[in-house]
């Protein structure tokens, strides 16, 4: 069910956080949107404007990130800094919070790494030397944000997103969450109690465990990204997946997450999910609850070219969980990034006042 008047979304969200109270980690504090370096100012205001309270802002590299230089990382990590400090008073102004996430290693998946399929592996997780350069990316990060007068915008540092490691890493190369324990190091060098934002390997609800616990480096909330369904999620307009009937990893019924009434109400379901619907985020609750610490959702997203009232269903579905749950916050990817993930952008790719866009205001509204 999809909510658009915000008084009444408001009132059922929060009888069924009463109603869960026993279950969910904590309540949500924000909800916002995934933004890329170089963010155009029109797409912040376009965010604002749905409602969000906070963005992940990512400090990332694309297109010839495989084959630049060490140095050549490093002075763009720069350019993107000039970029982010300029931003900072609009994004003030607009009352958002920031996360900053060092989204994109050096050399990517160039040089000693791999994209394919099952463990694909960053080339940070198999060069050390790669792995000093992040290190020394996040001291010129650090040197630059508490130098700012906007640290107050700051409310968290993701170490590294959906950590790439491949299978194992050679002798000499910090595996996870050794490298995260480093990574973490530094930056309280210069900030003792900002949270750190700590992802499990690919960022997937099912390995977080205990060896991800990281010791004295103060306050740590615990990250996952949830893409379900992908077939329906990924699709790109050459076959038409929809939700939840004809996705063979979104079975008939995965929609259906939510007990809606009697002494569960609020709970998930038994038997009528697969994957990372059930197993995943109720894993992660457990997990978390175990070691009483908060988790995220950094990204979860639907194309553009999925059936935009089913795509709407969806993001409302994944959103309603986030809340009974229980997570600190939940950012959208993306807006003014890659088009096929952008809410305000239609199926033909024209801005649009699409369905997608309003089940995310529908929940944004409740910051």
């Amino acid at each position: 069910m999809i909510i658009r008047n915000h008084t009444i979304q408001k009132v059922v969200l929060g009888c069924l956080l009463a109603f869960s109270s026993g279950q969910a980690l904590a309540e949500t504090e924000y909800r916002g949107v995934n933004m890329p370096a170089g963010v155009a100012i029109s797409a912040i205001q376009d965010a604002a404007e749905m409602g969000v309270n906070m963005v992940r802002y990512q400090l990332s590299r694309a297109e010839g990130a495989n084959d630049e230089t060490e140095a050549e990382y490093l002075e763009a990590l720069e350019d993107q800094l000039d970029y982010l400090e300029d931003l900072f008073p609009f994004f003030e102004s607009l009352g958002i919070k920031l996360v900053i996430d060092h989204h994109t290693p050096p050399k990517r998946f160039g040089d000693c790494g791999t994209e394919l399929p099952p463990f694909p592996q960053a080339a940070v997780f198999c060069n050390a030397s790669l792995q000093q350069t992040f290190l020394e990316g996040w001291r010129r990060i650090m040197t630059r944000v508490t130098q700012s007068a906007y640290m107050d915008l700051i409310i968290g540092f993701e170490l590294l997103s959906e950590p790439p490691v491949g299978a194992s890493s050679p002798a000499g190369v910090l595996e996870w969450p050794e490298f995260a324990q480093a990574i973490a190091n530094v930056i309280r060098e210069y900030n003792s109690d900002k949270p750190l934002i700590m992802n499990s390997e690919y960022a997937n609800p099912n390995k977080l465990r205990d060896a991800l616990l990281l010791s004295s480096v103060g306050p740590v909330i615990y990250g996952v990204n949830f893409y379900p369904c992908p077939d329906f999620a990924n699709q790109d307009g050459t076959t038409v997946y929809h939700y939840p009937s004809n996705s063979s990893s979104c079975k008939k019924g995965t929609a259906q997450v939510i007990i809606k009434k009697g002494k569960k109400k609020g709970q998930v379901k038994k038997g009528t999910n697969t994957g990372f619907w059930k197993a995943g985020l109720t894993k992660a609750q457990k997990w978390a609850k175990k070691h009483n610490v908060d988790l995220v959702v950094g990204e979860f997203a639907v194309s553009r070219h999925a059936p935009d009232a089913e795509a709407a269903q969806y993001l409302s579905d994944m959103m309603e969980l986030f809340e009974l749950i229980g997570f600190h916050y939940y950012s959208l990817h993306a807006i003014g990034d890659d088009p096929k993930w952008d809410p305000r952008i239609d199926a033909d790719g024209q801005l649009s006042e699409t369905q997608r866009k309003a089940a995310l205001e529908a929940f944004f509204a409740l910051n």
